[in-house]
């Protein structure tokens, strides 16, 4: 997934039950890449980059809520 969020263009968009952003990366690439060496550091160095970057985090699945 760190490579996916390192190599996006356009758009990364999350969709998590949980996250948390000082999730720790796991490779040197995505550290590298980040500045930094979690999650919130990666999003925020794609976001300045110009990539569209989305994070949703609902403890439900809003398919298959009653409608």
């Amino acid at each position: 997934m760190e490579r996916l969020a390192v190599n996006a263009r356009h758009c990364i968009w999350l969709s998590f039950r949980i996250f948390d952003a000082a999730t720790k990366l796991r490779t040197a690439g995505a550290r590298d890449h980040a500045n930094g060496d979690d999650w919130a550091a990666l999003l925020a160095a794609r976001a300045s980059a110009g990539v569209d970057v989305r994070v949703q985090v609902a403890d439900f699945d809003p398919v298959a809520a009653a409608v």
